[in-house]
C-alpha cells in the first residue's frame, strides 16, 4: 500500500521569558519634626515634668531633632513654648508646671551671694525667665518665690490667700515636711530666710 510521506515536523523552541525586575519605588525621606514636635513626643512618654535642656537632650538621643550646629537650643524651646501656651490658652498642648528649676536655683544662690531682691528680679527680667503664670518676674512675684517653702519640699495647707493679705484657716496651718524632692536644699532655704528678715531690721 503507498502512504504519502508526511514532512517532519521541525522541533518548537520556546523563548525563554523572563519578569522584568520592577525598580522599587522610591521611599520618601522621613519628615523631620520641628523642635517642638520632637518636645510633645518626647512628653508623651514622660511620667513626671521636664525642663526645657532635659527635653532637648532626650530628643538628641532618641535622635528626635538635633540642634543645627550643635548650639544651646534651650532657650529657644522656651520661647516656643510660651509662645504656643500665649496663643492657644487652654488649648495648648503643653503645661507649664511650675517657673523653670534654674530660675529658682539662681534667685536662691544670688540672695546667699549677697544680692538684693532688686538685682535678683533685674537679671531674672533680663534673662527673659518668667513667672509660672507667664508674667515677667517683679518685686513681689520674687519675693514670694523667696519665701515660698515648697521649693525646699515643704508643703503646708489652711492658708487662705486673698491678694497681699494671708489668713490663717480656723482648722490652723497643716505643714508637711519633705513631701516631695526640694528644688533647693532645705539648710539653703532657711540661710535665705534669715538674710531676708535680716535686711528688714
Amino acid at each position: 500500500m503507498a502512504t504519502t510521506k508526511m514532512p517532519a515536523k521541525k522541533p518548537t523552541t520556546k523563548k525563554a521569558t523572563t519578569a522584568k525586575k520592577q525598580k522599587p519605588a522610591p521611599t520618601a525621606p522621613a519628615k523631620k519634626l520641628s523642635q517642638i514636635a520632637a518636645a510633645l513626643e518626647v512628653l508623651k512618654t514622660a511620667t513626671e515634668p521636664m525642663t526645657c535642656k532635659q527635653l532637648v537632650e532626650a530628643m538628641a538621643a532618641r535622635k528626635l531633632w538635633a540642634s543645627p550646629g550643635g548650639k544651646t537650643s534651650e532657650a529657644t524651646l522656651y520661647a516656643s513654648l510660651l509662645r504656643e501656651l500665649a496663643m492657644k490658652g487652654d488649648a495648648a498642648r503643653f503645661v507649664k508646671a511650675a517657673p523653670g528649676r534654674f530660675a529658682v536655683k539662681w534667685a536662691f544662690a544670688a540672695v546667699r551671694q549677697g544680692k538684693t531682691v532688686g538685682a535678683v528680679v533685674r537679671e531674672l527680667q533680663a534673662r527673659k525667665l518668667l513667672t509660672v503664670y507667664g508674667n515677667p518676674f517683679d518685686y513681689g512675684s520674687t519675693l514670694g518665690l523667696l519665701v515660698n517653702p515648697t521649693y525646699a519640699g515643704t508643703l503646708r495647707a489652711g492658708v487662705d490667700s486673698r491678694a497681699k493679705f494671708c489668713a490663717l484657716a480656723t482648722d490652723g496651718l497643716i505643714v508637711v515636711e519633705n513631701a516631695h524632692e526640694p528644688i533647693v536644699p532645705p539648710e539653703q532655704f532657711e540661710e535665705v530666710q534669715r538674710i531676708l528678715e535680716s535686711r528688714k531690721q
